[in-house]
């Protein structure tokens, strides 16, 4: 559902393209444009420069783009983050050139797409075809069946990206639980640091549980913490990290297929002043031992 995004910081000398691009990521657009952050606003930031010492690029346009860049290199807030470079993606400080690092990082994973001025680099697309390119698309929301595979496929573009998850979801139970046995090992697998399980359903031996099932799963380094709330404390389930949220129509737990609409699961995304809130709430509920944190490693 989250799209890893390539663009080449040449881009930024053109108006049009800049204007294009400058609202269509982060936290819910369900995008991130995927780069080393100081050095990719250093490359734009020349290439700004050099055409507008052409001449082509007007001074004010020139002013609103280098605002722009400017405000990108200092600290930006969560909820106003569009560059990223996920954990699972290499730096390498010896390769100063876009299209070099781009060839390495199409190496370690494809991007969903590739911006650039055509023809430059190859399966790059340029701004003006973006309305064409159906892996540019986002959808409000994703239909997906309730099985294991696709549940957690459907979630694993926003895990690559991510490092700290909170699953909230008052019917999942922690006990003899294929999504979350796929969901741990995905999360581990592509980087993610922490995974934090909200839930109403009763544990009679978490720790018991936790080595049986999942403790092989992941490194000691992984963590993991399962905490109890009160039941139908929260209606709606969702998955929450640092760079995004789903929400879940019914839930993240798999299904037996009957051969009715509730085979499926509605995915959407979560406004970030929602999944901020719904964090807080969980907080609040520790702190006035209202929730407890039944497991942890």
């Amino acid at each position: 559902m989250y799209k890893e995004v390539a663009v080449d910081p040449a881009c930024m000398a053109d108006s049009d393209c800049f204007f294009a691009l400058r609202e269509q990521f982060g936290f819910e657009k369900g995008r991130y444009l995927v780069a080393d952050r100081q050095h990719w606003l250093n490359d734009a930031m020349a290439a700004v420069k050099a055409a507008q010492s052409a001449d082509e690029l007007k001074p004010v346009l020139a002013k609103t783009i280098k605002s722009w860049l400017n405000k990108a290199r200092g600290k930006v807030e969560l909820k106003d983050r569009q560059i990223l470079l996920p954990l699972n993606r290499e730096i390498d400080p010896e390769v100063p050139i876009w299209n070099d690092w781009w060839l390495g990082q199409q190496s370690i994973r494809k991007f969903d797409v590739s911006i650039a001025p055509a023809p430059n680099p190859p399966l790059a697309y340029d701004f003006t075809q973006l309305s064409s390119v159906q892996d540019w698309q986002i959808s409000p929301s994703y239909s997906v069946d309730r099985t294991v595979a696709d549940i957690v496929a459907a979630l694993e573009p926003l895990l690559r990206i991510s490092r700290e998850v909170w699953l909230v979801d008052n019917y999942f139970n922690l006990g003899s639980n294929q999504v979350l046995a796929a969901l741990i090992r995905t999360a581990a697998t592509v980087g993610c640091t922490q995974l934090r399980v909200i839930t109403a359903c009763d544990c009679a031996s978490p720790e018991a549980v936790w080595m049986r099932e999942y403790e092989s799963l992941v490194s000691d380094t992984f963590k993991c913490e399962w905490v109890k709330v009160p039941d139908k404390f929260f209606h709606d389930r969702y998955l929450i990290t640092d760079t995004g949220a789903v929400k879940a129509g019914h839930g993240f737990a798999e299904a037996t297929p009957k051969g009715t609409a509730a085979d499926k699961v509605s995915l959407g995304y979560c406004s970030f002043e929602e999944a901020h809130t719904v964090k807080q709430q969980i907080q609040t509920l520790l702190a006035e031992k209202n929730a407890d944190i039944i497991w942890s490693n």
